[in-house]
C-alpha cells in the first residue's frame, strides 16, 4: 500500500548519506547516541575491568603480546583518536588512553578441551597425551610452575588487566 512512499524515503536516504564526509557522519552518529542516550533511565558505568580505547594505537598496545608486533602495526596517527590529543605527548606519545592494559589471557587462548583448557590457570604446566589411534586428547596438569608469558594479563574480570610482571615497559613503548 505504501511501497512507493517507502522507495522515495529509502532513495532520499541514500542521496543524504552520500553526500556525508567521515566527519559528517561521525557527528551525526555523536547525536545520535547523545539522544538515545538522554532517553535511557540508568546511568552507564564502565565495569571495574574495562579498557579504555580512545586511539588505534590504545588498541594495538592493549593487544600487543611482544613489541616487536606492536612495532609493525602502530600507526602513530592521532587522527585516529576519538577525541583530540593535544600536545605536549607523553609516553607512549601516540594515542591518548593507554595505560599498561593487556589482554586478559582467558580471551586470548581457546579454552575448549581439544586447544588450550588449562593454559590460563595459574601456575599450570600442560602435557598432552594423544592416542594416534583416535583424534581424543587427554590434558593434565603436571606441575605447578610456570614462567609468566609476555604481553598477557592474568587478572580477572572485576579488575584492570594489567600486564603481568613480564619486564616490558609497555607504557613506554
Amino acid at each position: 500500500e505504501h511501497d512507493s512512499y517507502a522507495r522515495a524515503v529509502a532513495s532520499a536516504g541514500r542521496a543524504r548519506l552520500a553526500a556525508l564526509d567521515v566527519r559528517a557522519i561521525a557527528t551525526f552518529n555523536a547525536e545520535l547516541f547523545t539522544q538515545y542516550a538522554a532517553k535511557q533511565r540508568f546511568r552507564v558505568r564502565p565495569l571495574p575491568g574495562a579498557v579504555r580505547i580512545d586511539c588505534e594505537d590504545d588498541l594495538w598496545r592493549h593487544y600487543a603480546r611482544d613489541p616487536g608486533f606492536l612495532k609493525h602495526f602502530r600507526s602513530e596517527d592521532n587522527a585516529t583518536c576519538v577525541r583530540p590529543i593535544s600536545p605536549p605527548f607523553r609516553p607512549p606519545g601516540w594515542g591518548g588512553a593507554y595505560n599498561g592494559s593487556k589482554v586478559r589471557c582467558v580471551a586470548s587462548h581457546d579454552q575448549r578441551a581439544g586447544a588450550q583448557p588449562l593454559f590460563c590457570t595459574p601456575g599450570a604446566v600442560v602435557e598432552e597425551d594423544q592416542n594416534p589411534g583416535d583424534k581424543t586428547l587427554q590434558h593434565r596438569v603436571i606441575t605447578t610452575t610456570r614462567s609468566v608469558q609476555p604481553g598477557t594479563s592474568y587478572a580477572p574480570f572485576s579488575e584492570f588487566p594489567s600486564a603481568a610482571k613480564d619486564g616490558i615497559p609497555w607504557t613506554m613503548l
